[in-house]
């Protein structure tokens, strides 16, 4: 039942966080919705997930664990930056909430904390990849050489998403402002940013297993 309910956590919180991405397509309100629903979702992620905490300073660090763990810190930080910025810059949920530093500031530190927070969350996902997939069964080995095909085309087609939409500058705090296409349509934006969440799952999962490998050949 709990892994049950820890899936659900996880699929709506990462739902919320790709819609939010989308915000020309939601309006301000649905925005500051999805993202709350997504830090509170976050919280219990962690909360579900108290052994992680517990096994912190338990067993050995491989390259594979700090890799795991430098990413977790990571997107924690991220997520608290992104919960600040969008309460100070809030206009529904949270309007009484000081705006320490200015709204020039939050506008920056919203704007990096989304990306970040995007592109963590996706290498989370992929450094589990192995465990979500086999909920789905053990697959053949031609079966496995299918899926890396398919993963392989969609991180391609990833990288020139991730460049089209400007992540790379969004990631190195370079822009204050976010242009949004209200004409864009749905389908595509969401395509391209599916597309660059394939690419980070695609590059933890099978850097973890590098990781993995070059371990056992030593």
């Amino acid at each position: 039942m709990k892994s049950k309910i820890k899936l659900s956590v996880d699929i709506i919180m990462s739902l919320c966080l790709l819609g939010a991405m989308g915000y020309q397509f939601w309006g301000e309100f649905a925005h500051e919705v999805l993202g709350a629903a997504a830090f509170v979702l976050f919280i219990a992620h962690h909360l579900l997930n108290g052994s992680w905490h517990k096994n912190l300073c338990k067993g050995r660090y491989t390259p594979a664990r700090m890799l795991m763990l430098a990413v977790d810190l990571a997107l924690l930080i991220f997520m608290l930056i992104q919960a600040y910025s969008a309460a100070a810059m809030s206009r529904y949920l949270f309007p009484w909430l000081p705006s320490l530093g200015g709204l020039s500031i939050a506008r920056k530190l919203h704007i990096l904390g989304a990306n970040w927070g995007f592109v963590l969350t996706a290498l989370h996902l992929g450094l589990h990849w192995a465990g979500i997939m086999s909920r789905l069964g053990k697959s053949g080995r031609k079966s496995t050489r299918i899926y890396f095909a398919v993963a392989l085309i969609i991180a391609v087609y990833g990288a020139f998403a991730f460049l089209r939409r400007d992540f790379p500058a969004n990631l190195l705090a370079q822009n204050e402002f976010v242009f949004l296409d209200y004409e864009e349509p749905f389908a595509l934006f969401y395509l391209d940013y599916l597309a660059v969440c394939g690419l980070f799952i695609f590059l933890a999962h099978y850097g973890k297993k590098l990781l993995r490998n070059k371990k056992g050949a030593a």
